[in-house]
């Protein structure tokens, strides 16, 4: 996915990620993905808005077994993700919100 996708971004499928509320009515609404590629999905559209993404340490505590099928769902990913950029390119990522957003000043020097 960092080659892909997502650049110097790792562990993108991990699931825990939080968002302005601003940001998220915004980018939400735009995805097309609700299984697992969504969340790459989710950070590249991020990416191309140039939203800032801070990485911020947490613990997680795996909960249960995993229902990930590495082969089988690798394919789908990659399948998937392969739309990503002709997605971009013919506008479905398009958002006026998304850009007042990245266009925001926040501090005057």
């Amino acid at each position: 996915m960092r080659l892909l996708v997502t650049g110097g971004l790792f562990d993108t499928q991990r699931g825990l990620k939080g968002f302005r509320g601003d940001v998220a009515d915004a980018l939400f609404p735009l995805l097309l993905d609700e299984r697992f590629s969504g969340d790459v999905e989710l950070l590249y559209v991020a990416l191309k808005y140039n939203l800032e993404i801070k990485r911020i340490p947490v613990r997680l505590r795996q909960s249960g077994p995993s229902t990930v099928r590495l082969g089988r769902d690798a394919m789908r990913m990659l399948a998937r993700i392969g739309g990503l950029r002709r997605n971009w390119r013919r506008g479905r990522y398009a958002s006026e919100a998304l850009e007042r957003i990245a266009n925001q000043v926040y501090w005057v020097t």
